[in-house]
């Protein structure tokens, strides 16, 4: 495979530790909103000056405090989370012995060897209508993560399948669900 060729991808990433431990703090955050609410469901008929004054009189400061950091917690982890799991726009480009994905705030180079597995996904409705959303997850032997990327000109997918199966040992799974499984960490 001596040609290169380049194509305008949208890749995910997750920080490891970071994501995980956003995740964590917004359901822990979740669920303490959760509890107040069940055991607050017999007063939601009443109005809300009677809401306030059990609220107040029943429920003491270090609660009311817990109430207010769970809040905003989930709020704010639950933006937090989003960023970080946000597809940022890249190049790909397949060159003779690896795949180089290059853009703003990514750099990345997987060899050919390193690759497991490549998940490939051509999104369906439930009608079975094609998305036109093709979206593939590079599954890597060693780090037993995955990066998920969107190719973002639909119109491009048979040249990058092509592309893409120029590689004789590569592991090509396709798959038609409506959104892209997650096969273990992305890294």
């Amino acid at each position: 495979m001596s040609t290169q060729k380049s194509f305008n991808v949208a890749v995910r990433q997750k920080v490891p530790y970071l994501t995980n431990l956003f995740l964590l703090i917004g359901i822990v955050c979740f669920l303490v909103l959760l509890v107040f609410d069940v055991l607050f469901a017999p007063f939601k008929s009443a109005g809300q000056e009677v809401q306030a004054a059990v609220f107040y009189w029943l429920v003491p400061e270090f609660w009311k405090y817990v109430l207010l950091i769970a809040a905003i917690g989930f709020c704010s982890t639950a933006l937090i989370y989003g960023v970080l799991r946000y597809y940022k726009a890249a190049i790909l480009s397949f060159t003779h012995n690896e795949i180089l994905i290059k853009g703003k705030a990514i750099n990345m180079r997987i060899p050919i060897k390193s690759i497991r597995a490549i998940y490939c996904n051509d999104a369906m409705t439930q009608d079975g209508q094609l998305k036109q959303k093709l979206s593939i997850t590079i599954e890597q032997k060693r780090k037993r993560k995955a990066t998920a990327i969107k190719l973002r000109d639909y119109h491009q997918s048979e040249y990058f399948m092509e592309q893409l199966m120029k590689y004789e040992p590569l592991d090509l799974k396709p798959y038609n669900f409506g959104f892209n499984p997650t096969h273990m960490e992305e890294s």
